[in-house]
């Protein structure tokens, strides 16, 4: 795929004249005040990525495009997002259209990275790691009973639901919902992690 160009899901847009999107890629600090006392600051770890660029979509289809990219925002559905060689699951948070005329549409879009469903993506000092769609596309197995069922971890500074799932053999997706963890980027240190 030409470096002029992303891919959300089956959509195909043509970068700006830059040729760039913006990464947003924040870590969360909570702040904690207590009467009294300094406030103290607790690292909540990675927050929301956030891809995003501003574009024209152009052409007798443009307000079809739009309307698609739309009813794909509304779905919610996991897409995959390629920009180069890079490879990342996303979810569309904002689509926002101007219509100039029937067949050239002004957009600008923002996407949100969502964990991927088998791998993390990790970054090394050469860059991204890709992901092969063949390997992304296949679902997990089934944990086997784990030794480990009903043991409680307590979540430190960098532990992650997927460095759980190595560890016993159970999925990161069975941990999340045993413990009712609805964002799994967001796990504070110190939370009682029971393994099903």
């Amino acid at each position: 795929m030409a470096a002029d160009v992303c891919k959300v899901g089956s959509f195909i847009f043509p970068l700006p004249p830059e040729r760039q999107a913006n990464v947003d890629d924040s870590r969360e600090i909570a702040k904690v005040d207590i009467p009294g006392a300094r406030p103290k600051y607790q690292d909540m770890g990675p927050g929301e990525k956030i891809i995003s660029w501003n574009g024209q979509l152009v052409g007798e289809s443009a307000m079809a495009y739009a309307t698609g990219i739309q009813l794909q925002m509304h779905s919610g559905a996991i897409l995959l997002y390629s920009h180069g060689p890079l490879r990342t699951y996303v979810r569309i948070r904002n689509f926002k259209k101007q219509v100039l005329r029937w067949d050239k549409v002004k957009y600008s879009i923002e996407l949100v990275e969502d964990i991927p469903p088998v791998q993390e993506i990790k970054t090394t000092v050469t860059g991204p790691k890709v992901l092969s769609p063949k390997k992304a596309n296949t679902p997990p197995k089934a944990a086997p009973l784990s030794k480990l069922s009903g043991k409680t971890f307590v979540m430190k500074q960098g532990d992650t639901l997927i460095g759980l799932q190595r560890k016993t053999g159970v999925s990161w997706q069975q941990i999340a919902k045993a413990n009712h963890i609805i964002n799994p980027r967001k796990i504070p240190v110190g939370k009682k992690i029971i393994i099903p």
